[in-house]
């Protein structure tokens, strides 16, 4: 959906005395989806698909769909989001479908400050006043009182999704599932836990993304990666329940997948006289 950038981890690691001997590499599980974490959120760009299934109390499935690309060295993206289930859920009361599906170009290039941009047809029905794109400073949301933040990101699904891969820098209990094709290419299955604190650790200054997983306290992920041949994650699946402030209880489910790594990119941020400020709105009221 902010886009990722870490530190280099050590090159996918071979066993000197295996070439040509018949030896087995030593490496881990728990290395492999650790250095695949890294050369993934170091590639400099991808294509991403991403579907997030969330039920809010009794209100749900919502399912949200992300399509497009992540600029990681740019901390950027553009995507398309397809959230028409709220229209779905909601009746006529929210519009159709249609309103519902539109584009969503991110601005993190100041992580303490992640702003998203939307443009969905159903804003000018919601708020006529409103420019074609409203923007969100998540950081300066989060600060507002009686805005469910970690609902907020866990909704949108649009935050850069490679952002997800960062919860596989905390990774633990990993376990090579078996082998499976993601999108016409092979790949490793492993499955595993984190550990929410040590991801909110990992995370200070990712526009309250680690408050987020604070609040999902100390129960373990379940986590799902899928490895290629090259050492990327081609696939990534994980699942989590937290209580909102309000005492609601919010279960998540997200799947993203990527593709065609290094892909030429080309993000533009809409120009101020196009946006409208939601914080701003919000703080008039």
């Amino acid at each position: 959906m902010r886009v990722v950038a870490t530190a280099l981890l050590a090159a996918l690691a071979l066993v000197a005395a295996g070439c040509g001997s018949g030896a087995k590499s030593t490496v881990t599980p728990l290395e492999l989806v650790s250095q695949a974490t890294s050369k993934t959120t170091t590639a400099t760009s991808a294509k991403v698909h991403m579907t997030i299934t969330e039920t809010v109390g009794p209100i749900g499935p919502l399912e949200i769909a992300v399509d497009g690309v992540v600029d990681n060295s740019k901390h950027s993206g553009d995507m398309t989001i397809d959230m028409s289930s709220i229209a779905q859920i909601a009746g006529g009361a929210a519009g159709n479908g249609n309103a519902w599906k539109g584009e969503v170009v991110v601005d993190g290039s100041d992580l303490s400050h992640v702003v998203e941009y939307m443009k969905l047809p159903v804003f000018s029905t919601l708020l006529p006043s409103a420019k074609p794109w409203l923007k969100v400073d998540l950081s300066e949301l989060g600060k507002l009182k009686g805005i469910d933040f970690g609902q907020l990101l866990q909704s949108a699904g649009t935050q850069d999704p490679s952002q997800a891969l960062q919860a596989l820098q905390a990774i633990a209990n990993v376990k090579e599932v078996g082998k499976a094709q993601v999108d016409g290419v092979d790949t490793t299955e492993y499955s595993g836990t984190v550990d929410p604190q040590k991801v909110a650790a990992l995370l200070p200054k990712r526009a309250g993304l680690g408050q987020v997983f604070k609040q999902l306290g100390t129960s373990p992920i379940p986590v799902s990666a899928w490895v290629d041949g090259d050492g990327y994650i081609r696939k990534f699946e994980e699942s989590f329940s937290m209580t909102a402030p309000n005492g609601g209880r919010i279960d998540m489910k997200l799947a993203a997948t990527f593709a065609d790594f290094g892909t030429p990119v080309s993000i533009t941020i809409p120009p101020a006289d196009q946006t409208t400020d939601i914080v701003q709105l919000i703080k008039k009221k």
